[in-house]
């Protein structure tokens, strides 16, 4: 009957985790800190106020504003205009400007107006010859 007396130990084979679990929370910690103070958004250059205001364009260059109502009627820089005349009401008023390449048209549109209908005024303009359309929105209202 032998028994073990002697000063041999068996090797430890395990990893101590502790001190990795200790640096992995001290990251968690700082990573938490500094996320918020991370910039969230993107820098642009805002145009200088001027001090005096502008004087307003010349009536053959101030812009085409088609606005569409909630009740579907359409104005064109405040004058009402039916639908089946807007295509020729478009092209008249291009035909008079001396700046035959420059076809741009503003249309602006009531909020809870149904999206078709600025679709099928959108269409119209463009069979009537206009290059490039703008949609005029509104700010937030708080």
């Amino acid at each position: 009957m032998g028994m073990d007396v002697g000063g041999k130990k068996a090797v430890k084979s395990d990893i101590n985790v502790v001190p990795l679990i200790d640096i992995v929370l001290v990251l968690l910690v700082i990573f938490m800190v500094i996320t918020p103070l991370l910039q969230k958004g993107i820098d642009i250059n805002i145009p200088e106020k001027t001090a005096a205001p502008s004087a307003p364009p010349p009536p053959e260059k101030k812009p085409i504003v088609l606005t569409i109502r909630q009740d579907s009627s359409i104005d064109i820089n405040s004058e009402p205009v039916l639908r089946y005349q807007l295509a020729e009401k478009v092209k008249e008023i291009f035909d008079k400007k001396p700046d035959k390449k420059d076809k741009l048209i503003f249309i602006k549109a009531d909020g809870a107006l149904v999206y078709g209908t600025v679709v099928e005024v959108m269409d119209i303009c463009r069979g009537a010859g206009v290059d490039t359309i703008g949609l005029v929105t509104e700010g937030k209202k708080y």
